[in-house]
């Protein structure tokens, strides 16, 4: 018996596309040890990329808003969306307030998340939209 902390496994698969290497790789731990297989990509070529791989397994999609590419957060997600409708959305940024794209956000059902945020926030968002789609 292992007197470690406990993970959960088999929660579901996210794709998380994130340019920022430390927000990824924290998000990642995160999201691994609440239990989620997370595909983790910096770019959206890299994103379409394993979405191409994967699609049929992932459940949710949680990108940042501005990506260091051509394409943004908003761009990838209406991309993946042309594929799977259904598809559930976080978008996260620092740099935009959820004014500033709220139409979309309301239009498109993508829930926001504000930069920064502690990591017990993003895991419990993540559950409560997934759960929401139960």
């Amino acid at each position: 018996m292992s007197n470690g902390p406990r993970h959960r496994t088999n929660r579901g698969t996210i794709l998380l596309v994130e340019d920022e290497v430390r927000v990824r790789t924290l998000a990642n731990l995160v999201l691994c040890k609440a239990g989620y297989k997370v595909l983790l990509c910096g770019t959206t070529q890299e994103a379409l990329t394993l979405w191409e791989q994967h699609r049929e397994d992932i459940a949710l999609v949680l990108t940042d808003f501005n990506l260091e590419c051509t394409q943004n957060g908003k761009d990838l997600i209406d991309l993946l969306r042309k594929d799977r409708p259904e598809i559930i959305a976080i978008m996260m940024s620092g740099y935009i307030a959820e004014q500033d794209i709220e139409d979309w956000l309301l239009a498109n059902k993508v829930v926001f998340i504000p930069k920064p945020f502690l990591p017990s926030k993003m895991v419990a968002k993540v559950e409560a939209v997934l759960a929401s789609q139960t």
